[in-house]
């Protein structure tokens, strides 16, 4: 069995703003989100995304999508899978779930702390993984400024809406959104077909029958991110 994870977190810490559901079903304008539970200031920006409002940040959107991608060449936002991404290989029993790797730490920390980078976790997750345990025990979880998972959501990838969510705590165009994970379908393919950049993180590159879509990249570790950022 095992432990609680929230046994394990520090009681003085400020938890991470995540969205938390549940969610109705959704229509392809996001009309009918719940706001159940959800954290105010993050329901504030999804519905103001998903209910396509006349807002700053829409407008800008809309422009950069009628100009093309040249629009934006810089990107604002790094939007991080968890497993097989961030994480080491074996699980710690003590927070019950796999730790994060300590390479992959430091550069989230470089990515953000020296690039400015707003970083979003979106994960697929079982109920016992909450995630703070791992990202406080690694000395990271002040770098985050959202977390979705997908079992206190009730939604999660590849479903489409969650890239909706994505994109609205991401509060940037798509354009300037990297999504980094080591699932073709999930953290390439369907990231792109939201307008987003992508990086698939894979040691031994790609498996036998699969081919990387136009525009994705391919690293071997998120530790390659920041030399790649200074080519994009």
């Amino acid at each position: 069995m095992s432990p609680d994870p929230a046994a394990v977190q520090p009681g003085d810490m400020t938890p991470i703003p995540v969205l938390l559901g549940p969610i109705s079903t959704v229509g392809t304008d996001g009309s009918t989100i719940s706001t159940d539970q959800i954290d105010p200031e993050l329901f504030a920006i999804c519905r103001g995304s998903a209910t396509r409002l006349n807002t700053p940040h829409q407008a800008s959107a809309d422009s950069a999508h009628a100009q093309g991608p040249a629009m934006s060449s810089s990107l604002s936002c790094l939007v991080t899978d968890y497993g097989s991404t961030i994480s080491a290989d074996a699980i710690d029993h003590l927070i019950g779930q796999k730790p994060v790797d300590p390479a992959a730490a430091a550069t989230l920390r470089t990515l953000h702390d020296d690039l400015a980078l707003r970083i979003i976790l979106a994960s697929n997750t079982e109920r016992h993984e909450t995630r703070w345990p791992a990202l406080q025990k690694a000395g990271i979880a002040d770098l985050f400024s959202v977390a979705l998972l997908s079992y206190p959501l009730g939604i999660g990838k590849p479903d489409p809406v969650f890239y909706q969510l994505v994109l609205a705590a991401a509060q940037a165009p798509p354009e300037q959104v990297l999504f980094v994970g080591d699932n073709l379908h999930c953290d390439v393919i369907a990231p792109l077909a939201h307008g987003m950049r992508t990086a698939l993180v894979r040691p031994d590159g790609l498996r036998p029958g699969e081919s990387l879509p136009n525009g994705a990249l391919l690293i071997r570790h998120v530790r390659d991110l920041p030399a790649l950022l200074e080519t994009m």
